[in-house]
């Protein structure tokens, strides 16, 4: 393995999702007006702890094609990716090693799964990269490996504050641009991937937030955020002095962006929050209601949807001019038998968007 000093040329991909998977209905994006959801932020978050010296390009390879010629420009690749990619990681770190290019890969995938990449790359990247990013690099620098890079805390969000590079994506050609304000979820709902990758919640500072819209901004871009990633409100007092101070800067700038978010029911005893959401322009939430039987919520330890009836929550949301996205769950261990029912029942009382 070689070292990788100086001026460095590094390749960062995402590669394609399959034609049928959940995260890739191509048509209904086009019909929407993007070419795919969103820029992988992960990716573009690790590409502002790189060396300055460096040369980056990014791909999406669910945008654009990943040619022979691309991998051999690189000296060393990082590929991001979920569960579904599998396959065409595994298949993209091959050719690349065939070329004599260093491989990285990280992510949802790797971060779950690491033992299906490891020896495959040439580092594994498990979990957020701000704790092991400087060891990573001096590896790198040396030309060793640890194989897999891994610390269980989650990153000090005030002490890594980077703004993600925006810079290298073609925003326009996406139907949003993610922004992570928050990692992580005060509950533990045994389902969930999110609290196994990111934890306890953490959140970045007003000035975090403010930086990061003003570069986007100042980028040209225009339209939705997803704001969030895990719980919008797993602290409900910091986020309300950021959403209070995003309310004014909005105002300042005449509300150039509109705004998705991912929280917990019991956003809707929230009444504050609401209110700065309807002001900041969010149109959509995505809220797991998971399922229309209260004993299988339970027993999966997602109590706070028993303490509070989803139809009303959700008319609480929509009453606040949110639409509200829904996550359901069917196969739960200790299901009713009619448990299908009960959820199409809860739908149609809801009017939530599965």
């Amino acid at each position: 393995m070689r070292a990788h000093t100086g001026r460095v040329r590094c390749l960062l991909v995402r590669p394609p999702f399959s034609d049928a998977t959940f995260y890739n209905p191509r048509e209904m994006f086009r019909l929407l007006g993007g070419e795919s959801a969103a820029p992988p932020l992960g990716l573009l978050i690790v590409a502002a702890y790189l060396p300055p010296s460096w040369e980056l390009r990014f791909i999406d390879g669910d945008l654009d094609p990943i040619d022979d010629a691309d991998l051999a420009w690189a000296d060393v690749l990082f590929i991001t990716g979920k569960g579904p990619q599998i396959v065409p990681i595994r298949a993209l770190v091959g050719r690349a090693r065939a070329l004599g290019v260093t491989t990285v890969v990280g992510g949802a995938g790797p971060t779950l799964q690491p033992d299906d990449f490891r020896g495959v790359a040439d580092y594994v990247v498990r979990g957020e990269c701000e704790p092991v990013i400087e060891e990573l690099l001096e590896d790198l620098a040396a030309g060793v490996s640890k194989a897999v890079y891994h610390r269980p805390e989650g990153a000090d969000l005030a002490r890594y504050a980077r703004l993600p590079r925006y810079d290298l994506a073609e925003l326009d050609r996406y139907m949003f641009v993610g922004m992570s304000y928050t990692r992580g979820c005060p509950f533990t709902c045994e389902f969930c991937a999110q609290i196994e990758i990111f934890g306890k919640p953490r959140a970045r500072s007003v000035g975090h937030v403010l930086a990061e819209h003003q570069l986007l901004f100042d980028l040209g871009y225009r339209g939705m955020i997803d704001l969030g990633y895990d719980n919008l409100i797993g602290d409900i007092v910091h986020t309300t002095a950021v959403l209070e101070a995003l309310a004014e800067w909005n105002r300042e700038h005449r509300h150039p962006f509109f705004y998705s978010t991912e929280a917990t029911m019991n956003l809707a005893r929230q009444p504050r929050l609401l209110e700065l959401m309807r002001d900041n322009d969010f149109r959509y939430v995505f809220m797991g209601i998971e399922s229309g039987d209260e004993e299988a919520l339970a027993k999966t330890k997602k109590g706070q949807n028993i303490a509070m009836d989803p139809e009303r929550a959700v008319r609480v949301l929509n009453s606040y001019g949110l639409v509200v996205n829904t996550g359901l769950i069917l196969g739960f261990d200790g299901e009713r038998p009619d448990a299908a029912d009960r959820m199409l029942d809860m739908v149609q009382r809801t009017a939530a968007f599965p």
